[in-house]
């Protein structure tokens, strides 16, 4: 009798120990927008689309009491937040969607919403993974992503690799997030801000945002191209090196060697685009 005890005992402390607290995550990457999407395939829950449809120009009002474009009207993406919204078209992917509204359908479409400074937005987050997709673009602006989550059950997720820097230059990315919170009721908040704001032409813009149930496996990124527009300058005692600034790249490294074959160990490693060696004579 007291063995069927004993077993009973240890099985119930077994139970016990092997509840768990949910995981929270927030991960995800950054790339080039492509050429066309379809918001209600990528946006199972819910998405929106964003811009004034044959519109553009500054409007006098947040951008909280604008009208988007047309969106799957399920109310999980929170509504746009930013300062002196205007419309900007023809400026990343074309998107097509079947379950929209006020437009139901739509073939191709490329409208964004841009602000001066910053635009943000929320999508809701509890223990369940999913994953969001934010398309946006600049105007003569560089660009940090913040994504952060309610609970800080996780680090905040942040990418400053985008600019458009040289002249009326623009660009269109999107960032794939996947996440989950810690607890219920909670909320991740997305920011696309300026950092360039000494241009007073600069912007950054929202065109899309799409919701969908699980999670996306961070992808291993491809190695970068090499840097161009690379040369040497001879200096008193040292030589000059510059290169052209290329975007997704967090650093650069140098090799030297006295011969065509390079040192297996860098030189120098953690460098922007601008730097002397002043050991090169």
């Amino acid at each position: 009798m007291n063995r069927y005890v004993c077993f009973l005992a240890c099985c119930v402390a077994l139970f016990w120990c092997s509840a768990v607290a949910p995981a929270a995550q927030l991960s995800g990457w950054t790339e080039p927008q492509p050429s066309s999407i379809d918001l209600s395939a990528q946006g199972t829950l819910d998405w929106i689309q964003a811009g004034w449809k044959d519109d553009i120009g500054y409007k006098p009002t947040e951008l909280s009491s604008a009208k988007l474009e047309s969106k799957k009207s399920a109310g999980l993406i929170g509504p746009l937040s930013g300062v002196s919204p205007f419309t900007v078209k023809n400026l990343g992917a074309s998107f097509i969607w079947s379950d929209g509204s006020p437009s139901v359908t739509c073939s191709g479409l490329r409208t964004s919403i841009h602000a001066p400074s910053a635009i943000s937005f929320t999508v809701p987050a509890d223990t369940a993974p999913r994953t969001v997709r934010v398309f946006f673009s600049s105007w003569r602006a560089g660009v940090k992503i913040i994504a952060h989550l309610s609970d800080t059950s996780a680090p905040d997720w942040t990418d400053d690799r985008w600019y458009a820097l040289s002249g009326d230059s623009s660009i269109a990315p999107v960032a794939t997030l996947s996440y989950a919170a810690a607890s219920a009721s909670q909320t991740l908040t997305i920011t696309i801000l300026n950092i360039s704001p000494n241009d007073e032409w600069s912007t950054v813009g929202i065109n899309a945002v799409t919701l969908r149930s699980g999670a996306i496996a961070v992808p291993v990124p491809p190695a970068p191209p090499a840097p161009t527009g690379v040369h040497a300058f001879a200096l008193n005692g040292k030589v000059a090196l510059n290169w052209d600034q290329m975007m997704l790249v967090d650093s650069y490294r140098i090799y030297r060697s006295a011969n065509e074959t390079p040192l297996s160990s860098p030189l120098l490693s953690g460098l922007m685009p601008i730097h002397g060696d002043a050991g090169w004579t």
